[in-house]
């Protein structure tokens, strides 16, 4: 094999065709590692590294958890290599210490077992009931905020009263979630009439400002609107040019990126600044009773 004459080229196309062929899948994540096994500790370091910072930027939950578990086995990969060289540097200064094997052996084997289950977590995680529940039950809690304002001023739109309560809800999180989102669109629709097509301008030039991403800046303008349109309900006051229905963010992936959307939207309700500066420059008054945002 050593003294074979190889031609990379055709080793890509076929590993390539190999890939595409049996292992190919519109969702599929690959990660291609050329830094070498656990003997190598300067390999170690920069999997470490690289794996956790894409951790931080990552928006894929499962994937995220995946490489930080990566990280976490490269690390003892690592030890792995250290534990090598101390007891290199022992015998060579004369000492005779004992246990390196088993040392070795169970680094080696954790940061082995880490790094496999962090590489396959983004295809089997996703499958795991108890996980979609947890994930389907923090949703819940996330859109509280916006969901409860809502509420609050349109309280036809609440079907079953019984989900406030958490213990309720945990035990049928799929309905109580559904409820949820359904409820503020919903509350959505009711508010068209008070939602003023003025916001949209004055949300995008604050959100600009802020530099936010594309995709918190429809977030941040999505919830000015509804904060103005509750402030404009509570007033009594309808809008004077309502927001086209043609302008409404429609986000893709179907259920999931429903939720997704709702749950940015109601993270820049509830603590954005562009959506309180906002509502300082809307020329709707308040009402009476207060503001509609709590």
């Amino acid at each position: 094999m050593g003294k074979s004459v190889w031609d990379a080229d055709k080793v890509r196309d076929d590993v390539r065709g190999y890939i595409i062929d049996e292992l190919g899948d519109p969702n599929g994540v690959l990660i291609l590692d050329d830094t070498g096994d656990l003997k190598k500790g300067s390999a170690s370091v920069g999997i470490t590294r690289l794996c956790w910072s894409f951790a931080k930027i990552c928006g894929r939950p499962w994937l995220r958890r995946g490489l930080r578990i990566t990280a976490v086995g490269a690390a003892f990969a690592l030890l792995y290599s250290t534990n090598k060289i101390v007891y290199l540097i022992a015998y060579w200064a004369g000492y005779q210490p004992t246990g390196e094997r088993q040392i070795a052996a169970v680094l080696v084997t954790i940061g082995a077992l880490l790094i496999t289950i962090g590489l396959t977590m983004p295809a089997w995680g996703p499958t795991l009931k108890i996980t979609r529940r947890w994930e389907d039950f923090h949703s819940y809690r996330q859109l509280e905020p916006l969901w409860r304002d809502l509420i609050a001023a349109l309280p036809e739109l609440e079907l079953d009263p019984t989900l406030r309560r958490s213990s309720t809800a945990a035990r049928d999180i799929d309905y109580a979630l559904t409820r949820r989102v359904a409820e503020i669109r919903d509350g959505r629709l009711a508010l068209r009439p008070y939602t003023d097509a003025s916001v949209t301008a004055l949300a995008e030039q604050l959100a600009e400002q802020a530099a936010l991403t594309t995709e918190e800046r429809q977030a941040a303008v999505e919830a000015a609107h509804l904060a103005c349109a509750l402030r404009r309900h509570g007033a009594g006051l309808v809008a004077a040019v309502p927001q086209p229905a043609d302008e409404l963010h429609r986000p893709d992936g179907g259920y999931a990126g429903e939720v997704a959307w709702l749950t940015l939207v109601t993270d820049a309700y509830a603590r954005s600044p562009v959506v309180a500066q906002t509502l300082a420059s809307d020329g709707a008054p308040h009402p009476t009773a207060g503001d509609a945002r709590r």
